[in-house]
């Protein structure tokens, strides 16, 4: 069964016209950010939620948080009771 719980998404389409608007690629947004461009790259496929330096990095590029991310449902898979 799969439970639904909220989390903070990453507004995708967003974070893409923001680097098209600068000509980057994954790996030039990863490098203005100071992360992994693995990392950057799992968050915008969405097999990676935001974490806290991928959220501030985003920010601190000149997007606020209501341009660029929102709290909405993820499915996670329900943890079976020990």
């Amino acid at each position: 069964m799969v439970a639904m719980a909220e989390t903070v998404l990453a507004r995708i389409d967003v974070i893409r016209a923001f680097m098209r608007e600068r000509q980057w690629g994954e790996r030039e947004l990863a490098q203005h950010m100071g992360l992994a461009h693995s990392y950057v790259n799992r968050v915008l496929a969405r097999k990676r939620r935001p974490g806290p330096k991928f959220i501030a990095g985003i920010i601190r590029l000149g997007l606020t948080w209501d341009e660029a991310f929102y709290i909405g449902e993820d499915a996670e898979p329900e943890r079976a009771e020990p």
